[in-house]
């Protein structure tokens, strides 16, 4: 049950009892700027499922949950605002208004100040034509695919309109991630998270030198099997399968929450169904980069 629901529930039963006394009525209205206020998170979150490639049930339950508790609370203000004396009816009515304006109001603000920038995207060059994306987990520190630079020592990268030589510094060839050191590099650090089945994220890549966020939802959770070249069996890594339509050369893009943190890195993509990818879990990552500290 989601956070509207169980406000929904809990403000329904107070119907009867709002017109009891003007006391009674009192303490009813004075619950709906609590309960109006957990409505944008839940709102914020169900529009942003609808937006994804194949909008989810989940998303619909979510919404009926909303308008339950919106139903509920005006039963509430209706039932409680005629024991009240006229003056504080219309204050009472007044504030309780604008408690709502300020609610679904606020599902913007919500949405957008839980949202930290993306990682900073640069253009692999690796092995032969080899071309991969990469991004900054941190100041002069790039995360991308193992390989497209494995066994390389030419590795370069491009920023805006320049490229830079980079050095490679820990490879992780089960789970297919490299960290490498950019000088000169400028970048925040990454945030890293995990993503849930059916989450909404982006896919960051690169369109020429410009950022691009794809629209893709994750399936589920798998144990990936694969056969890598010279590996004598198939390599096992924690990945996600991902509905989102990439395309060749975007190996080594990350996977994004809706809060900015990186949730996953894509390593390759289905042959059969042009709208599946596959991207190692965040858990790799975040192995990767504290053998990086150590």
């Amino acid at each position: 049950m989601g956070p509207s629901s169980r406000v929904s529930a809990g403000t329904a039963h107070t119907v009867a009892a709002a017109a009891r006394s003007p006391a009674a009525a009192a303490r009813t209205l004075a619950t709906a700027p609590r309960t109006l206020a957990a409505i944008p998170r839940p709102l914020a979150a169900a529009f942003r499922m609808l937006a994804a490639p194949r909008p989810r049930a989940a998303a619909f339950r979510m919404l009926a949950a909303v308008c339950r508790t919106l139903a509920a609370t005006a039963r509430t203000a209706a039932a409680a605002l005629p024991t009240l004396p006229a003056a504080t009816r219309t204050v009472a009515a007044a504030f309780t208004f604008v408690a709502l304006a300020a609610s679904l109001g606020g599902c913007a603000e919500d949405s957008a100040s839980s949202r930290a920038a993306p990682p900073r995207l640069v253009s692999v060059l690796g092995v032969g034509s080899e071309r991969a994306i990469g991004f900054a987990v941190a100041a002069n520190r790039v995360v991308t695919v193992a390989h497209a630079v494995e066994g390389n020592q030419g590795v370069r990268v491009r920023v805006g309109g320049g490229s830079r030589r980079a050095r490679i510094l820990r490879v992780d060839r089960r789970a297919d991630l490299a960290l490498l050191a950019v000088p000169g590099l400028r970048a925040s650090t990454a945030d890293i998270a995990t993503a849930g089945n059916e989450d909404t994220v982006r896919v960051m890549v690169l369109r020429g030198d410009r950022s691009e966020a794809l629209p893709a939802v994750v399936r589920r959770a798998i144990d990936a099997r694969v056969n890598a070249p010279g590996a004598d069996r198939p390599l096992r890594r924690p990945a996600l399968e991902l509905e989102a339509r990439t395309r060749a050369g975007d190996s080594g893009a990350p996977v994004v929450t809706e809060a900015g943190a990186v949730a996953g890195v894509v390593f390759a993509r289905s042959r059969n169904n042009r709208d599946t990818a596959y991207a190692v879990d965040a858990r790799a990552l975040d192995q990767l980069l504290a053998e990086g500290r150590a």
